[in-house]
């Protein structure tokens, strides 16, 4: 997976749409390799007009202080506030070509997806340069932000917003002093998608010092059954949806375990975890927090 999304049914439904898509991709059946960010149709200009394919893409252009240049982006940009009033060019999964090009853009930027290849395809013809970034590893977003800055000519902010990332989340490291609890992240729950290796909350797992009930050989994003949740025997479930997505899953969960009975479900009052961007040390603090009152009670 390499675009996350916000709040709100409609966004999640697209959530679990891209989730879908990347499962069946060859590349994410296979991430033992970090992958790096690259660009198709390069221009020795410093890109003045930008569209951004990806909220996370979006929220990292607004923290290298290159907001001004967006001229279009999803319907899911939604952060920072100020995003909300750049103009829509449909959705990350379903990018209206004409809106876009209407926005007259020098550069298109990303993250892979199947339904995005015939539209960067006819960009990359219409000499719009594109780049695509990945975001499924905590490497994979500290190389998006740095090659973002290279691109958009600000590499000093880039390496300064990596640094602070890096510095907020070194403050965490084990934070749960390797506690024995086994925790699955549930990323939605019709079906059951949970965060495994290669991706960035399962390593943020790791970081705190926490263990994941996905076994390590398993693809990064698999899908689970009923009877395969309940035979890992998980600790803490954390459900990334905020309040809808904990709602969600205890309504198709609910005859798994006997009342009163089970692992501890915890969760937040917003989404978090899905935005592989300049929010991930806040949301590995969200996630230590959660984690503590869940292992103290």
């Amino acid at each position: 997976m390499n675009s996350h999304i916000g709040s709100g049914n409609g966004a999640r439904a697209v959530l679990m749409f891209y989730l879908l898509l990347s499962l069946l991709s060859p590349t994410a059946m296979a991430q033992s390799k970090e992958r790096h960010a690259f660009i198709v149709g390069a221009k020795a200009k410093i890109p003045r007009r930008i569209v951004s394919l990806a909220p996370a893409v979006t929220e990292i252009v607004f923290a290298l202080g290159a907001s001004k240049k967006l001229v279009g982006v999803t319907r899911y940009c939604d952060r920072p506030k100020a995003a909300k009033k750049i103009p829509r060019i449909g959705g990350f999964a379903d990018p209206q070509l004409e809106a876009i090009i209407i926005k007259k853009p020098d550069i298109v930027i990303a993250m892979p997806m199947a339904s995005l290849a015939p539209i960067l395809k006819a960009l990359q013809r219409q000499g719009v340069a594109t780049v695509t970034g990945y975001g499924d590893r905590i490497s994979e977003i500290f190389d998006l932000i740095g090659f973002l800055g290279k691109i958009l000519r600000v590499p000093k902010k880039a390496e300064q917003l990596q640094m602070r990332m890096r510095k907020e989340l070194a403050t965490i490291k084990d934070g749960l002093g390797g506690t024995s609890v086994r925790v699955a992240i549930v990323i939605d729950s019709s079906p059951i998608v949970l965060a495994g290796n290669g991706t960035y909350p399962n390593e943020l797992l790791e970081h705190l010092g926490a263990k994941s009930i996905v076994d390590s050989n398993d693809v990064p994003w698999p899908i689970w059954s009923h009877e395969s949740l309940l035979h890992a025997n998980p600790g803490i479930i954390v459900v990334t949806g905020g309040r809808s997505g904990l709602k969600s899953f205890h309504m198709h969960t609910k005859m798994l375990w006997p009342k009163g009975k089970g692992p501890k479900v915890i969760s937040t009052k917003e989404p978090f975890l899905e935005r592989p961007g300049p929010a991930l040390a806040a949301d590995a603090k969200l996630l230590l927090r959660l984690l503590k009152r869940a292992t103290a009670s």
